[in-house]
């Protein structure tokens, strides 16, 4: 993945990729087009492969990766892209922050039926930025 290498198995940021791709996020903020941002920036990539490097969510960090962006700046990212595709667009949901953590509380007792028992378990789910931890909940990464 752009802007990290693998040394002894770990994934570590490659500073100089990272240099470049946040020269390229910056123009790309700036209003330049993606194909613009790439010329100046210098970056080597595809333009489809720049389109991924802006969606994608492992930048501000995952389990492999260390965090290159943080969630804010995936953000502002996600909305310039929103705001620049709008009416090309398929879908005309504004976009929305990105949750980075599913809770689940199970609930003490469940129904003997099955369907009842997945009803009351889905809406024991909360969506939040950051997930609250207790011992009686479980937390899972999206």
């Amino acid at each position: 993945m752009y802007g990290y290498k693998i040394v002894n198995g770990k994934a570590v940021i490659d500073e100089k990729e990272q240099a470049t791709m946040m020269r390229f996020i910056g123009y790309y903020l700036d209003g330049f087009s993606i194909e613009k941002s790439k010329e100046m920036s210098g970056i080597n990539l595809a333009i489809g492969s720049l389109r991924h490097l802006l969606d994608n969510e492992a930048y501000f960090g995952t389990d492999f990766y260390p965090p290159i962006i943080d969630e804010a700046l995936f953000n502002r990212i996600a909305i310039e892209r929103a705001s620049r595709t709008h009416g090309a667009s398929r879908s005309r949901d504004p976009v929305q922050p990105v949750h980075k953590y599913f809770t689940f509380q199970k609930p003490a007792k469940l129904p003997d039926d099955p369907a009842l028992a997945a009803e009351l378990m889905y809406e024991s789910i909360i969506v939040s930025s950051v997930a609250p931890i207790k011992k009686e909940q479980s937390t899972i990464a999206a």
